[in-house]
Order: structure tokens, then sequence, then C-alpha cells
């Protein structure tokens, strides 16, 4: 039990998968939710997000710019900056926006906290500055794919669009979440232990949908899934994701931090967020109808989430370790 409540999710979205291309393949009955759903599903997982905020962390972290202005860069500059110079010059189009979409989203929050936390890292450091890549991830992520994706990016029109999307969709609900921790503390705290789950179920049949539209629109135009295009979306997020992890490493030994800031800043800055980027992602695709394929697009940002969550353990388990044999976890490396 224990093993599956760690890992359900990751089962979970190998079961949606599956069950859309069953579904679809079979011509059997395909339930379909709608655009209603995935924008309610989406506003309510942000106010849920804001449930987590909390304001005492940012007191605590705020000795911390300096570490918060490191994640950062990786999250919105570094990676990016990596993508776009060594992938998307040599993947499809498709491909290539996919990946640009993983590496615009902000890190994740619990996942980053929790790893930091086994590891004998950081905590504050690593929950504060996680709060702030997602505060700042909602803003930033649909601006910048409308500007280097949408047309006119910088029309009138647009940008008025863009603003209202973004605060109905996910500021409002966010503000709604963390207004409700704030002033009704018995309500929140009933609610906060099925946020967890609530916000994988919501994230789960929001992917099931993408992945129906993807194989449905597929099947409609007679073509077959790309098995191929799967196989090297998986290696390169693999790589991508051991390039990252061994870079913000190494970058971070080249201040004067201890092991228990790096192990923070590691986790929190090579780290992405599917529960705040997949809602950011349908959101920026919204903002530019094209008919892109859905599912394929969220394929590098699933698979990347698979990667650090498996071979993420392996890095707690070694930091975890190691501090054991070095005695203090606050040790200079």
């Amino acid at each position: 039990m224990g093993h599956f409540k760690a890992y359900g999710f990751l089962y979970g979205l190998f079961f949606v998968i599956l069950l859309a291309w069953l579904q679809v393949r079979s011509e059997t009955l395909v339930i379909s939710l709608g655009e209603t759903f995935k924008w309610l599903a989406i506003a309510l997982i942000f106010a849920l997000q804001g449930l987590s905020l909390n304001g005492q962390s940012f007191v605590r972290g705020r000795h911390c710019r300096f570490g918060i202005c490191f994640v950062l860069s990786w999250n919105f500059l570094l990676f990016p900056l990596l993508v776009w110079t060594l992938i998307i010059p040599n993947v499809s189009e498709l491909l290539g926006l996919g990946f640009f979409l993983l590496a615009i989203v902000p890190t994740t929050i619990a996942l980053s906290v929790s790893y930091t936390d086994l590891s004998k890292g950081r905590l504050e450091l690593a929950l504060v500055s996680t709060l702030v890549s997602n505060l700042l991830g909602t803003v930033f992520v649909p601006i910048v794919f409308l500007c280097f994706i949408g047309d006119s990016p910088f029309s009138h029109t647009a940008i008025l669009s863009l603003l209202k999307k973004i605060f109905l969709i996910l500021v409002a609900p966010m503000l709604i979440g963390f207004a409700v921790r704030s002033q009704w503390v018995s309500l929140s705290q009933s609610i906060m232990p099925f946020k967890k789950l609530a916000v994988e179920w919501l994230l789960l049949g929001i992917i099931h949908q993408s992945f129906i539209q993807c194989f449905s629109l597929e099947s409609t135009l007679g073509m077959e899934f790309s098995w191929t295009d799967l196989t090297v979306t998986g290696v390169l997020v693999f790589l991508l994701w051991v390039g990252v992890s061994v870079s913000v490493w190494w970058s971070s030994g080249r201040f004067n931090w201890d092991r228990s800031t790096r192990i923070a800043l590691f986790f929190a800055s090579s780290q992405k967020s599917i529960c705040s980027g997949l809602p950011l992602i349908m959101l920026s695709l919204a903002l530019y109808p094209s008919g892109y394929d859905e599912g394929l697009l969220l394929l590098p940002l699933i698979i990347y989430y698979l990667i650090q969550t498996i071979l993420g353990a392996v890095f707690v388990q070694k930091f975890s370790s190691a501090s054991q044999i070095n005695g203090d976890s606050n040790s200079p490396d």
C-alpha cells in the first residue's frame, strides 16, 4: 500500500493513456467531457494549489534571495536555453513545440520539497523557491508562449484576452484557495488531506481527454500512433534530464554553498511540475488554436515527470546516505 500510495499517480498515467488508446482503437464508447470540464478542472487545480500557499514560508525564506534567483534562472532561462539550442533544431516542429512547453513550465512543489526533506536538504529554501517559481510561471508560461508561437503577440486584443484568461482560470482560483487557508483554517485543514488525491484525479481526467483527442484525430486522418516518435521522445527526455541534473549540480558547486543548500537547489532547479505545467500548457494552447495534437505535446512533460520521480528517488538515497556518512547534513561539500 505504501508503494502504491507513493507511485499511484505514475500507474494512473500509464492507465489513462492506454485506456484512451484502447477506447479509440476498439471504437468503444468514448466519453468526451468537453472544454467546460477542462477549464473547470484547471481552475479547481489552481484553487487547491492556493490552499498550499503559506505566507510564513515567504517570511522564513526572505534570506534565500540568491538561491531563489538560482532556481528561477534554471527554471525559466537556462533550461529553455538548453532545449532551444540542443533539441528543438534536431526534431520535428510538433515535437519541438512539446519540448518548448516542457522547458518553460515551473518546477514542482510537492516533489521538490519532499525529496529535499528526505535528502536532509535545506527545506525552507526548497519550499519558498518552488512557490515563487509557480507563482511566476502562472504569468510567464502563457506570455512566453504567445510571444514565441502566437500571431501578433503584442496586439491589444491578444494581451487583453491573455490577461483575462490568466486571471479567471489561474489567478482568481489560486487567490480563493489562499483566502480559504488564511480565513477559514478549519475548512482548509479538512480539505488538505484530500488535496493531493483530488489534484491527481483531475490531472488524470485532463490527460485522458487529451489523449482521446490525440488518438481520435489520428484515427480520423487514417494515421497510426508513431511509436518511433514515442521512443525518440523518451530517449531525448532522458538525456535532457541527465544533462540538466548534472549541469545544475555542477553550477551550484561554483558558489560557496553548503551541501544541504545545494541539495535543495538541485531538486528545485532540475524538476518540472505536471500539476501546474499541464494546466498552463492547456491554457497556452487555447490562446493559439491551430489543431495541435494536445496528447503528443504533453508527452515530453509526462515522460520528464516519470523520469524525475523514479530516478529522483535514487538521488534521495544517495544524498541521504552521504549525509549519514558525513554525520552532518550542513557540512560544506
